[in-house]
């Protein structure tokens, strides 16, 4: 358990330094591909960020006081999260995409600051980093109200973004099928390395 907590803190660290200094910095140099998306010119660009910040980080607080009681589970979250970052790294990486038309740009003070280093990031689209943590949120949390609390503001915020217009559909409906990857991949290793300590 000690090892796990080191290894995800050190990984933990190296990954979100590397992305704070360099990392969104380089993509939103880079030229891409604008993908038709019908839904999204169906549905009306609209400012909704003070919607999806307090709803985002209510769920994100309930879930991480409800993991304090499950040391183990919380672990295998937070391992979940950062391989999922990393995934999503190289998605971006290799699929290269322009923002939506009509974009508006997504007000989150805390990904602004922790993240971005308060510069403008349009480009880091496929897939949804909120759509994929709340659905961690969801893989994770120990209560069943809560579970389905988090399931459902999953699709809450995969509409209010495509509203928003921040990501295109592929990205929100791609978002939950990386985390469930990502999870599954993170439980069976846990499991694997408690089998071969025991």
């Amino acid at each position: 358990m000690i090892i796990h907590v080191v290894f995800t803190m050190i990984a933990g660290v190296a990954l979100f330094t590397y992305i704070h200094s360099s990392y969104f910095k380089f993509i939103e140099q880079r030229h891409g591909a604008i993908l038709n998306d019908p839904l999204l010119i169906w549905l009306p660009s609209v400012d909704l960020s003070w919607y999806i910040f307090p709803i985002f980080y209510c769920c994100v607080l309930f879930t991480l006081v409800n993991l304090s009681y499950y040391p183990r589970v919380f672990l295998l979250g937070i391992q979940t999260y950062i391989l999922v970052t990393i995934a999503r790294m190289i998605c971006i990486y290799l699929v290269p995409l322009e923002p939506p038309s009509g974009i508006v740009l997504l007000k989150d003070p805390v990904l602004d600051w922790l993240v971005y280093d308060h510069n403008i990031t349009t480009k880091d689209l496929l897939f949804s980093g909120h759509v994929s943590t709340q659905f961690i949120l969801c893989l994770s949390a120990q209560n069943k109200t809560l579970k389905y609390l988090n399931l459902v503001v999953t699709l809450l915020l995969a509409v209010l973004l495509l509203i928003q217009h921040i990501h295109y559909t592929i990205d929100v409906v791609a978002a939950p099928v990386f985390a469930w990857a990502c999870y599954t991949i993170v439980n069976k290793l846990s499991k694997t390395y408690i089998n071969i300590v025991l």
